[in-house]
Order: structure tokens, then sequence, then C-alpha cells
């Protein structure tokens, strides 16, 4: 890709990190993993950038993916939910806590132990991304 103008070259990139995501969304979907087309498209992007792979993504259109996704999982949150929060004030406090001690745990690891091979913005990424899984699969109760 290196022959094609910088602009083209970019858009060659957002094309392949599309085709890469698909390759591992389809994967883990027909392997039966929850939520196989989020986390196998966002493992297989993951394994890609750490190998080096110049993934990209715009910044709107990933702002644009979040949406869809957050909207997406909150369409799946049956309506009485809402009405049963008050029943559980303990577990929410110890979620939000658990969550916090997550992402900065997993940050603090990566960016430690990891900072040769890593940047710090990837350690806090890959430390969001799975709290969102833990989240999902603890919520789907798996």
């Amino acid at each position: 890709m290196s022959a094609l103008p910088a602009r083209w070259r970019a858009i060659a990139w957002i094309f392949a990190t599309f085709l890469i995501s698909a390759a591992g969304g389809f994967i883990a979907s027909a392997l039966g993993i929850p939520a196989g087309w989020l986390m196998g498209g966002a493992v297989s992007v993951s394994v890609a950038a750490m190998m080096g792979v110049p993934v990209q993504l715009p910044k709107w259109l990933r702002d644009v993916a979040f949406v869809l996704v957050g909207l997406s999982m909150g369409a799946t949150v049956p309506s009485d939910t809402l009405s049963l929060i008050s029943h559980w004030p303990i577990t929410l406090a110890a979620l939000a806590i658990e969550l916090v001690l997550i992402i900065t745990i997993t940050g603090w690891i990566l960016a430690r132990f990891f900072k040769a091979r890593y940047r710090h913005r990837l350690s806090e990424f890959v430390s969001r991304t799975f709290v969102l899984h833990h989240g999902h699969c603890l919520g789907r109760g798996r």
C-alpha cells in the first residue's frame, strides 16, 4: 500500500480494519461466543494492532459506533430492570468500585509491565474494553 497517496493509504487501512473486525466477528459468532460480532471484532482488531498492523478508524466514526453499541446493549435491558434497581444498592455500589479497580489496575499493569511494547493509550483502551465485556457477560449471566 505504500505506492498509494497518503489519503488513499489511510482509506485502505480503514477498510482493512473493517475486514479484520468482520472476520473476527464472524469467527466469534460462529463459535457461539456471547456478543460474538462485538467481541470478535474488538479482539481481532486489537490483536492486529499489537502485531503492528496500522488499524485505523476516524474519530467521528468511532463515536458513532460507540453510540450504536450502547443503544443495542440498552435495547436488551428488560423494562422492569429500572424498577428493581432500588433492591440492589450494595451490589451496584460494589460493581461501581469493581469497575474502577479493574480499569485502574489493568491499565497500570499493561502500562507498567508492557510499556516497551504498548502505549499508555492502548493500555487504557484494553482495560476499558475488558470492563465492558466483563459487564456484558455478567449481565447475560455467563
